[in-house]
Formats: structure tokens, sequence, C-alpha cells
């Protein structure tokens, strides 16, 4: 069986420790790296629905998968905002799905597809 590094080098990602830092804690992907991705989307949600799909170890399932939470702003934040931006990405590779979350600022300015969990 392959190391996850391997497996990465092989689809040519130069340097795999930097491509997992990036898909766990940056919230702009360079394209390079966003390409490798079987799904790199953006989307909006409430928190009270964002919340509800919280494993009891504080993941997200969405449709089936798991996806890794970061928080971008603290999640008492995004508790109190009117509305989340959810960042999600799973490679295929890794079979790994991250989800970075922060709050959508100015809501009324922004539109983004709404998140669907199931």
């Amino acid at each position: 069986m392959k190391s996850s590094s391997l497996r990465l080098l092989e689809e040519g990602i130069e340097n795999p420790r930097e491509y997992r830092d990036m898909l766990i804690h940056d919230w702009f992907l360079q394209s390079n790296y966003a390409d490798k991705l079987e799904i790199h989307i953006l989307k909006e949600t409430k928190p009270s629905e964002l919340f509800f799909h919280l494993s009891d170890d504080g993941e997200l399932i969405i449709r089936g998968r798991s996806y890794s939470v970061t928080w971008i702003n603290s999640p008492a934040k995004v508790r109190e905002a009117e509305f989340a931006l959810v960042s999600l990405r799973f490679c295929k590779f890794l079979n790994r799905g991250y989800a970075l979350i922060k709050v959508l600022q100015d809501p009324q300015n922004h539109e983004f597809d709404k998140l669907e969990y199931t």
C-alpha cells in the first residue's frame, strides 16, 4: 500500500506536505492545487444548519462524506452570524475532505449557492 505522499507525488504534486497544509488552512488555493481536487466548492449556509450537521467529533457530514473542519472565525462568531461561508475540498488521493468555515460578511451584497447536506 502506497503512502498518501507517494500518491500525491505520482499525481504531479511536488510538495505533498505543503499541499495538505494548504487544503487544511488556506482559504485561497493555488489553481494547480485546486485542480487536483475532486470537490472544490464555495457555498453559503445558515449557522443553525451547519451546527446541526456537525458530528460529535466535530466533522461536517455532507452527502455521506466527512469533512474535517477548520474555523476561520471562531465557532461562537459563526453561530451568531446570519450566514456562514463554507469552502469544501475533497481530495481523492488522500481520501479526505476538508471544510473551511467563516462568517459571510455583508450577505446582501454576495450571492452564493446554498449548501445542501443531503
